[in-house]
């Protein structure tokens, strides 16, 4: 596919981290409420609740230091489908190589091995052509 090394100097929440559920928990207090979470820990911030993960990403992203620079190139945290699984989301704003190392790759081909094992270990349809109807179900 590709590979590239991020600049060290990058820095990541984790939210497995205690100090980052209190900010959460405190920061988000009126979010959650809205939605009808009764409180946010470690469960809530990796379930399925789409609008309050899109709201502590957010929440992240736009934290600032003392001189207006983003704080954070993104965030760590545990796949809450495989507890083995460690995953990193990446600020795409926030992205820096390390010089001479390739960036991502645009596309990720229709018959790339990985790609459709997970599919088929998810029951996942492939979209290779919408216009044309064209699916991959492997």
């Amino acid at each position: 596919m590709g590979h590239t090394v991020l600049d060290p100097s990058l820095r990541f929440v984790d939210l497995a981290a205690g100090e980052t559920m209190q900010y959460l928990r405190a920061a988000l207090a009126p979010v959650a409420k809205q939605l009808g979470v009764a409180d946010i820990d470690l469960s809530v911030v990796t379930g399925p609740q789409r609008r309050l993960t899109q709201e502590i990403a957010r929440s992240i992203h736009d934290q600032r230091d003392r001189n207006g620079r983003p704080r954070f190139a993104g965030i760590r945290y545990l796949s809450r489908l495989n507890g083995e699984w460690e995953c990193w989301a990446v600020f795409d704003d926030r992205m820096r190589h390390v010089a001479g190392c390739p960036g991502l790759p645009t596309s990720i081909p229709r018959d790339d091995a990985d790609l459709i094992e997970v599919a088929r270990q998810f029951n996942l349809t492939i979209e290779v052509n919408a216009r044309r109807g064209n699916y991959l179900r492997p």
